[in-house]
C-alpha cells in the first residue's frame, strides 16, 4: 500500500516538472497529474504509518519491496505473452 500511497506524493514533484515543461506530449498528461481520486487515502495511510515508524521500518521496506517486484512480475508476464503473441 505504501507504494501505491507513496507514489500520489512524488506526483506533486512530478507535477512541478511537467507544468514547466514546453513539450506538448507532457502536457497532455494533465488528467494524470490532476487526479485527485487517492490524495486523501494517501495521506491517511501515511499519517497511519508514523505509528509504526521506526520500529517496524523493516516490515514496511519489505513490503514495498514486495509490491515492486509484483508489478514487475506483471509487466514481465506482459511482454512475454506479447512476444508470442497471446
Amino acid at each position: 500500500m505504501y507504494v501505491i500511497a507513496g507514489s500520489r506524493f512524488g506526483n506533486r514533484v512530478l507535477k512541478k516538472t511537467w507544468q514547466s515543461g514546453t513539450d506538448p506530449r507532457v502536457s497532455s498528461a494533465g488528467a494524470y497529474f490532476d487526479d485527485q481520486t487517492l490524495h486523501n487515502f494517501a495521506r491517511d495511510f501515511m499519517a497511519a504509518l508514523t505509528d509504526y515508524y521506526p520500529t517496524d521500518i523493516a516490515a514496511v521496506i519489505n513490503s514495498a519491496r514486495a509490491t515492486f517486484r509484483t508489478f514487475a512480475d506483471a509487466a514481465e508476464s506482459l511482454q512475454e505473452k506479447e512476444a508470442l503473441g497471446i
